[in-house]
């Protein structure tokens, strides 16, 4: 299996977010009762990115993120971690695993590619981002 329990994951990442923000903010890994909230962060970073109000983004495509988020998270290769503040998440990363075929120095048949990371407006340049990426990067060489 790629992933350990949230248990695990929520004590190993949590006491790297306490480090950082002195406890008023946690990082963990997003678990399958989170992807409404993963979904939600992709639509608004998409949103952000293309220059558009969120609620311009037409239902299908939100209905189709969902539909591959819930699909590639269950398959395990699809994975994000949560900035929280109290019950609010107020940033993620995600990325995706793919399969790769080796090459002669690298064996390795998995790889991670970052696909969005996003921070609310009002949590921003406090170093939140970086403390998502590297719980992120800290992880995935044991997803596989």
């Amino acid at each position: 299996m790629l992933t350990s329990g949230v248990a695990d994951d929520e004590k190993r990442v949590a006491s790297r977010g306490a480090r950082a923000h002195a406890g008023a903010m946690r990082i963990r890994k997003a678990s399958a009762r989170d992807l409404d909230v993963v979904t939600e962060f992709r639509l608004e970073f998409l949103a952000e990115h293309r220059g558009i109000d969120r609620a311009a983004i037409d239902h299908a495509t939100a209905v189709a993120t969902q539909a591959f988020v819930d699909d590639a998270h269950e398959a395990g290769r699809w994975h994000s971690w949560l900035a929280e503040s109290g019950v609010e998440t107020v940033g993620i990363v995600s990325t995706a695993l793919f399969d790769v075929p080796p090459l002669p120095a690298e064996p390795r048949t998995r790889e991670a590619l970052v696909l969005n990371m996003y921070v609310l407006p009002g949590h921003r340049s406090k170093g939140l981002g970086r403390e998502l990426f590297d719980a992120c990067l800290t992880d995935v060489p044991a997803l596989g």
